[in-house]
């Protein structure tokens, strides 16, 4: 088993503080890296690739100092993109590609404990109602609390917000709150006066199935 810890790293970038005394530990886990553009996600896994050197502090795999690329650490750059064709509901199961095939996945055939997690992670993201929605038809701001969604998969959670450390989360701890704090609450008093409005001219429930 191997361990990454994250010691103390501030990154700094003349007068701008991209890393601000940023700690934690790793072992063999699935970890989600949270947080807005320039919150300093990319310079932090720079710093654990060895792509750049902190300002401050020590970054170490099992034990020994990461000072430069290192073989044992890999760095994949994509873009997160979502399939608009596709509701927020089967964006969000496209998170568990790692352990179901494609084909399953993009056909829904996970299992009914996948498609429950897929659920709970819009509802967390407070998207539940909007399941059904093609992300096509949604705002800027609800397409990235789907991409949240798709990420809570993961088996841990840390979130950045202006190089510093918000929080150390595990799903169960992961809540709207703590989603609404690292990005901000806007959307989701706009989420509210929607279905607000919903609730006055369409008072039917809206319900997410399986």
């Amino acid at each position: 088993m191997s361990t990454l810890t994250i010691d103390s790293v501030t990154k700094e970038y003349g007068e701008v503080t991209a890393l601000d005394d940023v700690s934690f530990e790793i072992d063999d886990e699935f970890v989600v890296l949270l947080g807005e553009s320039g919150a300093g996600k990319s310079t932090l896994l720079r710093c654990i690739n060895g792509l750049t050197e902190p300002t401050d502090g020590d970054i170490r795999l099992d034990g020994d100092s990461i000072t430069r690329s290192n073989a044992a650490v890999g760095m994949i750059f994509q873009q997160h993109n979502l399939v608009e064709g596709l509701s927020a509901f089967a964006n969000a199961l496209t998170g568990s590609l790692n352990e179901w095939s494609t084909v399953r996945t993009l056909l829904q055939q996970q299992d009914e404990a996948t498609k429950t997690r897929a659920l709970e992670a819009l509802e967390t993201v407070g998207l539940l109602e909007e399941a059904h929605q093609r992300v096509s038809q949604m705002s800027g701001g609800q397409q990235q609390r789907v991409g949240i969604a798709r990420a809570h998969f993961g088996e841990r959670f840390i979130g950045l917000r202006d190089g510093e450390l918000m929080f150390d989360a595990t799903p169960d701890e992961l809540t709207p709150a703590l989603i609404d704090d690292l990005y901000g609450n806007v959307e989701t008093v706009a989420l509210a006066e929607e279905r607000t409005t919903k609730t006055t001219t369409e008072p039917e429930a809206v319900g997410a199935t399986l």
